[in-house]
């Protein structure tokens, strides 16, 4: 965590995300930032996740990563 915006917090995130989902982990991201989304943007994801009655279901990437 860090206070300051642009110190690579999101891109270190995806990049390991996607190594390890190449080494056949099952992988899945939760982007907890407040001021602005950038892994769903980094992924190409437009789509927002939505409810059911057990809580949020997870958008899926192009990668398979969740």
């Amino acid at each position: 965590m860090s206070g300051k915006g642009g110190v690579g917090k999101s891109l270190v995130t995806a990049l390991l995300a996607i190594a390890l989902k190449r080494q056949g982990k099952n992988v899945g991201i939760l982007d907890a930032d407040i001021t602005g989304a950038s892994i769903p943007r980094m992924f190409g994801i437009t789509t927002r996740p939505f409810g059911s009655e057990t809580g949020l279901l997870p958008v899926v990437s192009h990668p398979a990563l969740k």
